[in-house]
């Protein structure tokens, strides 16, 4: 039976900080795509209204969202019988790399610019892997039946 994306994302919304259970793959693909255009249409509002970027009240459409992605990113991986922790270990890898970055010869000068900048680049040379290894992971079909995060999602 075909259900709609907005039968997807009311779903997912519905459950936005369980962290429990599993999720189908449409569940994810939806919800996420609803959730990057609400963060895009608040992102245009508020700037629209002169927000500062760096403003508290900027932040919040950010913060409201992430808490719902991550949440459905744990049920998917919980789909595919893995931890939910998966995707912590990326994060715990940028602090070595960053201290590798900061000990290379050609960032010793004394402008912290350099730095930053060197460190931005290796971030974006490294986030196109990242982005394909969580489309394979996500995109793979679930465990059919229970597994030990709970019975197959609808």
């Amino acid at each position: 039976m075909f259900k709609s994306p907005w039968h997807w994302m009311r779903m997912a919304l519905s459950r936005f900080a369980d962290f429990r259970g599993r999720s189908s793959r449409p569940e994810f693909l939806w919800s996420l795509i609803g959730l990057l255009g609400i963060w895009y249409v608040s992102r245009t509002i508020l700037s629209l209204v002169t927000v500062a970027p760096s403003s508290f009240i900027a932040f919040l459409p950010r913060a409201v969202i992430e808490v719902p992605a991550l949440a459905v990113l744990v049920r998917r991986l919980h789909d595919l019988n893995l931890s939910g922790w998966w995707p912590i270990p990326p994060l715990l890898l940028l602090g070595p790399v960053a201290f590798i970055v900061a000990d290379l010869p050609i960032l010793q000068s004394p402008t912290p610019i350099a730095v930053l900048s060197f460190g931005f680049m290796v971030w974006v040379a490294t986030m196109p892997v990242v982005m394909v290894l969580s489309l394979f992971w996500t995109g793979r079909q679930g465990v059919p039946g229970p597994n030990r995060y709970g019975s197959e999602p609808q």
